[in-house]
């Protein structure tokens, strides 16, 4: 399906550019790049926590990202550093971080920012307000 352009948010992410991030994708040089699914929990956490750290001049840790993904997922015990380790690979084959040689620090790229911008903002507008009505319609009345 070819969306086009995303005009909704004036992110200038076009329709093709937002299906390669959720879809798995080979990149140039043969590494498979999973998708980042958009609707999971552990990714939405992901997309949140990225958007903390945008206007980061030096970047950020493998432990402070996953402290944050932690805390939003609430099961700080359970995301551990192996599953932080794959979600960074993911962010990076897909281009929306990166990391310089010898460097311990990642940082977001442009496109990046955008994808996570649109994305909590999509959870944030679209999606979380339906939800919250259907699930206090189905709460008994005091």
């Amino acid at each position: 399906m070819t969306i086009g352009r995303v005009s909704g948010h004036n992110c200038g992410l076009a329709g093709d550019s937002i299906h390669r991030v959720v879809q798995p994708t080979v990149n140039e040089d043969g590494r498979k790049a999973p998708g980042l699914k958009f609707g999971d929990p552990r990714v939405m956490a992901l997309w949140v926590a990225l958007s903390l750290f945008t206007r980061l001049i030096q970047g950020f840790r493998h432990r402070d990202l996953r402290r944050h993904v932690a805390d939003l997922l609430g099961v700080e015990s359970s995301y551990s550093a192996a599953q932080m380790t794959y979600d960074l690979r993911r962010l990076r084959l897909k281009g929306l971080i990166y990391r310089p040689l010898r460097a311990h620090r990642y940082f977001l790229t442009p496109h990046g920012w955008k994808v996570a911008r649109l994305m909590t903002r999509l959870e944030a507008r679209v999606f979380r307000p339906p939800w919250q009505l259907s699930t206090s319609a189905l709460r008994p009345c005091p």
